[in-house]
């Protein structure tokens, strides 16, 4: 399955795990929308991207449980460590592609809310 996305702003992917999760989550979103029946096989795709980067098995069926973009920022900050937060919270969005439909992780009330560890 080949998925292209464009973007507007030079790539972050590579530079936080977080906005990698938020691709990751286009993606599939992406495929789910061609077709229902990609649904499947996409998840799996996914579950084997995840696995070959070191996600644990029970963080990948978390993230991959949640229905909507407010549910999958809240999964994937809980996910990433400290460090990676910090990544996140560094890049420059007015330079760096946002994967993510919004900068809410940018409020502290958020992050305070939602940051896990």
């Amino acid at each position: 399955m080949n998925i292209k996305h464009s973007i507007e702003r030079q790539e972050s992917e590579e530079l936080s795990k977080f906005q990698a999760l938020g691709l990751l989550y286009h993606m599939l979103v992406s495929a789910i929308q061609l077709s229902q029946e990609l649904g499947r096989s996409t998840i799996n795709v996914a579950q084997g991207i995840f696995g070959g980067e070191g996600w644990a098995s029970e963080v990948v069926d978390r993230l991959l449980a949640t229905q909507n973009w407010e549910e999958r920022m809240r999964a994937a900050w809980a996910a990433v460590d400290n460090k990676a937060r910090e990544v996140a919270l560094r890049l420059d969005y007015n330079l760096f592609q946002n994967y993510w439909p919004n900068q809410d992780f940018y409020n502290s009330r958020w992050v305070v809310l939602h940051c896990i560890d």
